[in-house]
């Protein structure tokens, strides 16, 4: 993320009048004199506020259909460290407002079950368990959008074959660890998961990485989300 601009973008601020501005994650108007050039802004509330609480308003929001441009926004927001259990709640979340805001019918309350689970995912759960919590997140999403519980009968396999899809294609990346990596992974698995499984399209940009420079074990050219590097 960027330290002295814009947070979203990296862009400069601009300082000038007093103008009516929203911001970008919780959709409020505020009078503000700067944004930057691309006309991003952040009120003071959100700029300190925590990742889960950050995460919770912007989905409310946001009217986005790409989950990647979604995790993007909310990954730049200084409270999402570079690695951290806030990715555990980021994946399932952005792939369920994808679908809510596709047009396709969704729990209103859904980020409400988001949490309950996602809170119970600690850390390191990709070397300590083997199924890193970004992809369990996928199955989470599966879980809310089909309306499953541990007493349904077909969508019970169903929600482990979205899980299990996500595990696989972090299983064809080295290590170390990255929870960039793994986010974006994930929820390529998921949108692939969707389409297989129900039919859902969810329309995606490319993964570009720009938070490498904040990771010390980065993979570099080895990462498909480096830029440049061969996908």
């Amino acid at each position: 993320m960027s330290q002295n601009g814009c947070l979203v973008c990296g862009g400069f601020l601009e300082y000038g009048k007093l103008e009516k501005h929203t911001c970008l994650f919780c959709g409020k108007e505020f009078e503000a004199e700067v944004s930057c050039v691309h006309k991003h802004y952040i009120c003071d509330h959100c700029h300190s506020s925590e990742a889960v609480e950050i995460l919770e308003k912007f989905i409310a929001v946001t009217e986005l259909k790409d989950p990647i441009q979604m995790a993007d926004i909310i990954m730049h927001h200084p409270s999402f460290k570079m690695h951290g259990t806030e990715h555990h709640y980021l994946v399932p979340a952005v792939l369920v407002k994808s679908i809510q805001n596709s047009g396709y019918e969704v729990n209103n309350l859904f980020f409400n079950i988001v949490k309950a689970r996602g809170s119970s995912l600690p850390g390191g759960t990709c070397g300590y368990w083997g199924a890193c919590a970004t992809a369990i997140g996928c199955g989470i999403s599966s879980a809310i959008y089909l309306k499953t519980s541990p007493l349904s009968t077909d969508n019970y396999s169903l929600v482990h074959s979205f899980t299990a899809d996500a595990i696989n294609e972090i299983a064809k990346k080295p290590g170390p660890r990255c929870c960039k990596r793994n986010t974006y992974t994930s929820i390529l698995a998921g949108i692939k998961s969707f389409k297989k499984y129900t039919d859902i399209e969810i329309q995606a940009s490319t993964p570009v990485c720009s938070f490498f420079k904040d990771n010390n074990e980065c993979l570099g050219l080895e990462c498909p989300y480096f830029p440049g590097a061969n996908k």
